[in-house]
């Protein structure tokens, strides 16, 4: 008998069972075997060797079997194509996806179960459409062309998923819409004719059954009723759905066949309506799904254009209210909807659209500064220029007008003659309807009505600027002068007007004060806007628009208002030099220099000097209180804090000056007041202009010296007392600051002037110092980059010069192999008695006899020399032709080469002489040493420093000396 040994079961903690059950996955275990592994050792107490050996080894052998079948389509035979991706995507990722949801489902009650923990899909979902995107993978497998029964089994594979996961009831729903959107991207004309229909119908589902619910939580929010309700999808799934719909309909218009389907009244109808679902008050939707609406809605517009005419007045009636939104978001995606409404209409209407959509605007926008700023305007004045501010109030026989406010501005719809020549009496009732469509009614809150008349122009504006910046089908006239009106009447008002004690205002004086400073914000945005867009085209306009932008610097009024409005200005008056280019200089560049050289000067802290200071102005304010104007009191400031407003006008003052410097700087010379000379004043103002003290006028020299005395300044803070608070707290710490600096530099030597010093060595100089010892790698940047354009300004690159040899080498392609080896000899012979001929000269002091009898001997050695270096040049090209032909005569050739090795050993040191001396004539026949190339040389590059100048340099009305003999550039040294 044989002993049998028994074993007691070990005991299983949850921690161990976790441990194996994760080892056999690895292994590959599929789950059955593992619990069915598991309960046979736990019931069978007393196992022989053998048979727990047989059972390891079923074991093994169902693991491997399992790991063949589960990695089949992962990895096949170590190869990663674009059916392998998707295949372990699908197993890896989509199908645990549709196990939760069983779960979930059959388990109600349980609020977590096994399979719900498996990720997260926020965590993984951008993961797994990158991967879809690997190599094109999606779009490969979807690809009908191949008609493999295991692409076939794929596709339909997928779209059982697909199917699957955009059911009603289930969880996993924005993950189906999401991949449903990718397949849509990337699938082709037989997919989508096939699932075209069938995806509109689920999505369009899905969205009627949220209606249905919204609907009934209104009716119970009336009612008071406590129904249930059932649960359908989220705000964020119909958002998702909507931009999907939107998407099928921009993919399926570019078939002809699908695209007449599509946009059929019966299909594109309860698309639209459900895109502008959200958009309807009465449902509650978030202003994220509008949002997702206006997208969706513009981008049916873009792909469908005039088959969304029918629903036109409806998405106006929904679109225009929400330029008054408070959501900034919201504006901006209703501005670009309305901008591109006209592609709606058609071709011969699409300027009359456009024109009613800018009066529109524009009345709106007028028709709110007169509820604001009509307290400031006298009462006669407004009456007599009602009709110049009105866009147009004028009636003829031709034309019809359409009111629009109580105020009585109007919108003019185009005369009886176009409409008839368009000849369709719809076009009417379309611009009409356009017309009357209602913005929101003002509150009637005083404190609501601030900000609702901000919001109203911020949207409005912005609307604007979209409609005129969006391109159009047609040319449409510009209302330019209607626009520059209604910017002058928002920037007339200031703070002058609030010194009147008669006036009867309907805010108070805080809230007026914050709406001048919010309208002239919009206002310079607006300008801003427009000279971007239209450019040279408001030229015409250059002295109005110079007028508005200066006004607000030189009175002393508008330095009350709020840094951002002194930033915008000067971004405005950046946008302005940048448009209207050197034109600029007379009216607006010269003029504001004065003020912007001020405003771009550094804060440094006086620390010595802070507590004599602070205590100084302490007792002035103490003693004097009463004495002091707003401006003084206002001025009165602790010196060593740091305002980072201020330190954003230093950076937007030193935009406007490097795009002056860049545009005008060669027109910005030196100019001198002379009552009697009204020429020498002509880059100025008028000298006849007796109104107020006149201004000196900045020269170029100058902002030159400023310039360069700040980086220099600001380069030994940086080295000197870099950790101490006098630097770091100054504004040559902020990289911005410093970075305009340098461009404004870098401009200086690009745009010179001809009778002023150039900067060109002094900013080597400080480029080079700056590219070395700043440690802000951007500022490094610009540093690298004016040292390069210094270095180009004084050795400029010349263009590459073709030698003779290389010429001869672009020959020989076309020239037959005997007559390249002639031309060669011939120049070879000229080089070598080129040579004997100096040699002979040089040779004089000899006698003729024994000169003649060295002449006749070197001529001898050249014959010989000459006759052995052709016959070795013809052995070498008999040679090559040979080989080519055929092997017997190169034996032949082989015995001949081995005869005149001896006799090529002596002419080898001939034939190196020949090419030095070859060599040495093609390098001094290039025309790098020719008297013309230097001319040439002398013309294009000249020094600069030694342009003489037309007229001598005066400075302060002394004559300046300008010695310099350190190097050859006579320029001045610059002074603290």
């Amino acid at each position: 008998m044989t002993k049998t040994k028994k074993t007691t079961p070990k005991p299983t903690t949850p921690t161990a069972t976790k441990v194996a059950d994760t080892l056999k996955s690895k292994k590959g275990v599929p789950s059955t075997v593992k619990t069915s592994s598991i309960a046979n050792h736990k019931q069978v107490g007393v196992l022989n060797n053998k048979e727990r050996k047989q059972q390891l080894k079923k074991l093994k052998l169902q693991s491997n079997l399992s790991n063949q079948s589960t990695n089949v389509y992962n990895n096949s035979n170590s190869n990663l194509s674009h059916e392998n991706i998707l295949k372990s995507v699908i197993d890896s990722y989509i199908l645990p996806l549709t196990t939760s949801t069983s779960t979930t489902t059959t388990t109600k009650n349980n609020s977590a179960t096994p399979s719900s923990s498996f990720l997260d899909i926020k965590t993984y979902l951008p993961n797994v459409i990158v991967l879809l995107h690997q190599g094109k993978c999606l779009k490969k497998c979807l690809d009908s062309n191949n008609k493999s029964a295991e692409s076939i089994k794929l596709r339909e594979r997928w779209m059982e998923l697909l199917g699957f996961l955009l059911k009603p009831n289930n969880n996993n729903l924005w993950v189906g819409v999401h991949l449903l959107c990718e397949t849509v991207r990337v699938c082709d004309y037989e997919i989508m004719i096939n699932k075209l229909e069938h995806w509109i119908t689920i999505l369009t589902t899905l969205i009627e059954n949220q209606k249905k619910v919204l609907t009934l939580k209104n009716q119970q929010q009336n009612q008071q009723s406590q129904q249930q309700i059932p649960n359908t999808i989220s705000f964020k799934e119909y958002g998702s759905i909507i931009i999907l719909l939107s998407l099928l309909v921009e993919k399926a218009t570019k078939w002809n066949d699908l695209k007449r389907t599509i946009t059929n009244n019966t299909v594109m109808s309860p698309i639209v309506s459900l895109i502008l679902l959200s958009l309807d008050q009465q449902y509650g939707y978030p202003d994220e799904c509008k949002i997702d609406s206006l997208v969706a809605i513009t981008s049916l517009i873009q792909s469908a254009t005039t088959a969304l005419k029918p629903y036109l007045f409806k998405i106006e009636q929904l679109a225009y209210p929400l330029l008054y939104s408070s959501n900034k978001s919201i504006q901006e995606s209703t501005s670009t909807l309305i901008a591109n409404l006209s592609q709606c209409v058609g071709i011969n209407t699409t300027d009359l659209y456009w024109d009613i959509s800018v009066q529109k605007i524009l009345v709106e926008m007028n028709t709110i500064v007169d509820k604001v700023f009509n307290i400031f305007e006298d009462q006669d004045q407004t009456n007599s220029n009602n009709k110049s501010n009105v866009v147009d109030t004028t009636t003829n026989n031709n034309t019809t007008t359409t009111s629009t406010s109580s105020t009585g501005r109007t919108i003019n719809l185009p005369n009886n003659s176009k409409l008839l020549n368009v000849g369709d009496d719809q076009v009417i009732s379309m611009l009409k309807n356009l017309s009357s469509v209602k913005f929101p009614d003002t509150p009637k809150d005083v404190h609501a009505q601030t900000s609702f008349y901000i919001k109203a122009l911020f949207g409005l504006s912005n609307c604007l600027l979209r409609i005129l910046s969006t391109s159009s089908s047609t040319p449409s006239p510009v209302p330019i002068d209607e626009i520059i009106k209604l910017i002058c009447r928002i920037l007339n008002p200031n703070l002058n007007h609030l010194a009147f004690s008669n006036l009867n205002l309907s805010f108070s004086i805080s809230e007026m004060i914050f709406l001048i400073q919010q309208f002239h914000q919009q206002a310079f945005q607006l300008l801003s806007g427009i000279l971007k867009i239209f450019r040279k085209s408001l030229l015409v306009h250059s002295k109005t628009i110079s007028s508005l932008l200066l006004r607000p610097l030189k009175s002393l009024n508008y330095s009350l208002m709020s840094p951002t409005i002194h930033s915008q200005i000067y971004k405005t008056i950046t946008d302005a030099v940048e448009s209207f280019g050197a034109s600029s200089s007379d009216s607006l560049a010269i003029q504001v220099l004065p003020i912007l050289l001020k405003d771009i000067l550094p804060y440094i802290p006086e620390g010595g000097n802070s507590n004599n200071s602070m205590s100084t102005t302490q007792n002035t304010t103490l003693l004097n209180s009463s004495k002091l104007t707003i401006s003084q009191t206002i001025n009165n400031v602790d010196p060593t804090l740091n305002d980072f407003d201020s330190l954003s006008i230093k950076e937007d003052a030193l935009s406007a000056l490097s795009s002056i410097l860049l545009h005008c700087g060669s027109y910005l010379q030196q100019q001198q007041q002379n009552n009697n000379n009204n020429n020498s004043n002509s880059f100025g103002t008028d000298s006849n202009n007796n109104n107020g003290p006149k201004v000196k006028q900045i020269c170029r020299l100058e902002i030159d010296q400023l310039l360069v005395s700040l980086l220099l300044e600001c380069q030994s803070l940086s080295s000197v007392k870099k950790n101490s608070t006098t630097y770091l707290n100054s504004s040559y710490n902020c990289w911005r600051y410093r970075s305009k600096l340098y461009e404004c530099l870098i401009h200086c030597v690009l745009k010179p002037v001809s009778n002023i010093p150039p900067v060109l060595p002094y900013s080597i100089r400080i480029f080079t110092n700056g590219m070395s010892n700043d440690h802000n790698p951007n500022v490094r940047s610009i540093c690298c980059k004016g040292v390069s354009i210094c270095e180009s300004i004084i050795h400029p690159q010349c263009p590459s010069l073709t030698t003779t040899a290389t010429t001869t080498t672009s020959v020989t392609f076309n020239q037959n192999p005997s007559s390249v080896y002639k031309n060669l000899l011939n120049s070879n012979t000229n080089a070598i008695m080129g040579q004997e001929d100096d040699d002979f000269e040089e040779s004089s002091d000899f006698d003729e006899n024994l000169n003649d009898q060295e002449d006749e001997d070197e001529d001898d050695d050249l014959e010989n020399e000459i006759d052995d270096k052709i016959q070795l040049e013809d052995d070498d090209l008999e040679v090559e032709e040979v080989e080519e032909e055929e092997e017997e005569v190169e034996e032949e050739e082989e015995v001949e080469k081995v005869e005149e090795e001896e006799k090529e050993k002596t002419i080898v040191h001939t034939t190196t002489t020949i090419t030095t001396s070859q060599n040495n004539n093609i390098v001094m026949k290039t025309s790098l040493f020719n008297t013309s190339t230097l001319q040439k040389q002398a013309t294009v590059a000249p020094k600069v420093s030694k342009i003489e100048p037309k007229k001598p340099l005066i400075a302060d009305n002394n004559d300046v000396s300008i010695d310099d003999g350190d190097d050859d550039l006579d320029l001045p040294d610059i002074e603290d």
